[in-house]
């Protein structure tokens, strides 16, 4: 006669048996040990690949993520609203390499490229004048930057927006949507 499946209580009874010679527990002895090492080798896995899916999940930001994220925060102009600025109330600054400006930029505008503006924008004629003049205003200075896309700019604004600069814009399309439009363009 068999007996009845093998419990906790059992288990341990059937080690007692097995060192006796009881074969048939001896063998459900080692198929309980053997699933429960392997019930410990599947939690264990899987434990492992719900960490590494966590690690996964936070894979670095693409560069389209990020001006995606910038876009989302700051405020964007279009080419038709920046043609009716006047110039006076407003500060135009090209992100782009010295070489892409040379190449051809919106009038009026100063080339300070994206890589140095953090340390270079105060040196912008118009932001040191009046930083002399009324330095408590130089943060409420409407200023407006632009790249070739849009996308520079966008992540340029977003981080003199953290500077404490309060009116930044980004041309939307950058110097190609400016230029899409037929606007004049400096040589």
């Amino acid at each position: 006669m068999m007996p009845g499946p093998l419990t906790p209580h059992k288990a341990r009874l059937s080690l007692a048996d097995a060192r006796c010679g009881d074969v048939f527990y001896s063998a459900q002895l080692r198929l309980l040990m053997r699933n429960s090492a392997m019930r410990a080798a599947v939690v264990m896995l899987a434990l492992l690949i719900t960490v590494g899916q966590g690690l996964a999940a936070d894979p670095l930001p693409s560069a389209t993520a990020l001006v995606a994220e910038a876009k989302a925060q700051i405020r964007e102009i279009s080419p038709a609203a920046l043609k009716g600025e006047p110039l006076e109330e407003r500060v135009l600054i090209d992100v782009r390499e010295p070489a892409e400006f040379a190449s051809g930029h919106i009038d009026g505008a100063v080339n300070q490229p994206r890589g140095t503006l953090e340390f270079t924008v105060m040196r912008h004629p118009v932001l040191a004048a009046l930083a002399e003049k009324d330095p408590a205003h130089v943060a409420d200075t409407k200023i407006i930057l632009y790249c070739r896309s849009g996308t520079r700019s966008a992540l340029a604004a977003q981080t003199l927006e953290k500077m404490g600069f309060k009116n930044v814009y980004s041309l939307s399309g950058g110097f190609s949507g400016w230029q899409e439009t037929g606007e004049t363009t400096a040589p």
